[in-house]
């Protein structure tokens, strides 16, 4: 290969890295790039899936949100990364959502209470 074929290469070589660590960045960054808006969007109940609402959940003093079943790895992942450092304390909640279930109601996931 002459010098000019080689610069070429490495030019390529460069982007095609550059590209790559840009999608990743993307791809590993900023938690909320989905609305709430969109990860509670249904069709049916069978859609709808409880959550914890935060860092704790209902055996902690927390309480729990319906979300799309389809998104419960982003919710989990993004109340993980948020979470990280944060301590809940060994008390049972009685927040009403700890006492529902989740439904579609006018195609969005709600809390609804069993009691």
């Amino acid at each position: 290969m002459d010098h000019n074929h080689e610069k070429v290469f490495d030019v390529i070589l460069i982007i095609g890295l550059i590209i790559l660590i840009v999608a990743y960045i993307q791809m590993n960054s900023a938690t909320s790039l989905v609305s709430k808006d969109r990860i509670s969007q249904c069709t049916q109940d069978s859609d709808c899936i409880l959550v914890n609402s935060g860092c704790c959940g209902c055996s902690y003093g927390g309480g729990k949100t319906a979300v799309n079943k389809y998104y419960i790895g982003y919710w989990n992942e993004n109340l993980s990364i948020s979470c990280k450092d944060i301590s809940c304390p060994a008390v049972i909640s009685t927040d009403m959502s700890c006492f529902s279930e989740a439904k579609c109601v006018n195609n969005i996931c709600k809390t609804v209470s069993l009691l």
